[in-house]
């Protein structure tokens, strides 16, 4: 048993285990997510609802729902992404997974969370990266093309499709000899 108490209560993953959103445990991992000294000051706060932040209180009114369909033992979704709001006010975006236990021979829900606003902002970055990558490929006079490790074309740009009059379907997967055909492949 004291094992199985190290592993919850030194979990790098923030635990909290609550029933109808007031706190009844809480590891020290989920009060540092917040901000917060210890689990005491978790259980001492009347509703994690002041954990969330107001801009997504849409999506925690359907997680409630679900929260509560899980109680029944009904088949909804375990994975959530939300916005929380630590204890200085900082927003800190949150993946969640719920499962129903029993805690003090009652049903409760237990929550683990991880901080994934480091991840969230590194994809945020390639995709605008990427974007601008694609806007210069576009606004470029010079033909460009993307070929995959087996040297096959895998993303000609639309302006090399367009001057040359190839389809995608005549270029993708094909090596550059492969798409000049036998009479050029000599040059």
């Amino acid at each position: 048993e004291e094992r199985h108490r190290d592993l919850i209560h030194e979990s790098v993953m923030g635990i909290v285990i609550d029933r109808d959103g007031k706190p009844l445990f809480a590891n020290q991992a989920y009060a540092d997510l917040f901000g917060y000294d210890g689990p005491d000051d978790i259980l001492a706060l009347k509703k994690l609802d002041v954990l969330y932040a107001p801009g997504d209180l849409s999506k925690i009114k359907k997680y409630k729902k679900y929260r509560k369909a899980r109680l029944k033992g009904e088949k909804v979704p375990d994975l959530y992404e939300f916005e929380g709001i630590g204890k200085d006010g900082s927003k800190i975006l949150l993946e969640s997974r719920f499962r129903v236990v029993t805690w003090k021979g009652k049903l409760a829900t237990q929550s683990t969370l991880i901080d994934i606003t480091e991840r969230t902002r590194a994809e945020e970055a390639l995709r605008e990266s990427e974007a601008r990558f694609c806007d210069i490929v576009e606004a470029a006079s010079d033909h460009f093309w993307e070929m995959g490790q087996d040297l096959r074309f895998t993303a000609p740009s639309e302006r090399f499709l367009q001057e040359t009059g190839t389809a995608p379907k005549d270029i993708i997967g094909k090596t550059r000899w492969e798409f000049a055909g036998p009479d050029r492949k000599s040059t």
